[in-house]
């Protein structure tokens, strides 16, 4: 059971991330609109995240995981090949459709920049969805 400490700290590190997508959105992805819309201090996207683009990567596979696993789960109620392929690409676009701020943060190119940096990040988000994927 997580303590209260650590229930705060969570709650901090979603604000963080919430807010830092709203201001991708807003098209002011800074330190600063991330400060305002979250209430936190200067200190805490150093504190939970490493740095502020250790925040961006981290809202990157954030993204990314949510997606992999709308694709996933209805990957593995397929039955075949042939429908889990359909499953998976009807998932992925009703992703798209249904949450184009996050799509957006997957496939916008700013955000390369942060993959190579901060891979173990992504690759932590990405490997148990990949492996019930293979699964």
């Amino acid at each position: 059971m997580p303590t209260a400490k650590q229930r705060r700290g969570e709650e901090t590190r979603q604000r963080l991330l919430d807010a830092a997508l709203a201001a991708h959105e807003a098209g002011e992805a800074t330190v600063q609109s991330v400060l305002a819309s979250s209430g936190v201090s200067l200190g805490s996207p150093y504190h939970h995240f490493g740095s502020f683009d250790g925040l961006i990567a981290a809202l990157f596979a954030r993204c990314l995981g949510e997606m992999l696993d709308a694709t996933v789960a209805d990957l593995e109620r397929a039955r075949t090949a042939r429908t889990g392929v359909t499953a998976a690409a009807k998932a992925y676009l009703s992703f798209t459709m249904d949450r184009p701020a996050e799509a957006r943060v997957i496939h916008l190119p700013e955000y390369i920049a942060y993959r190579p940096a901060h891979a173990e990040v992504i690759a932590e988000a990405k490997r148990p969805r990949m492996a019930r994927t293979s699964a």
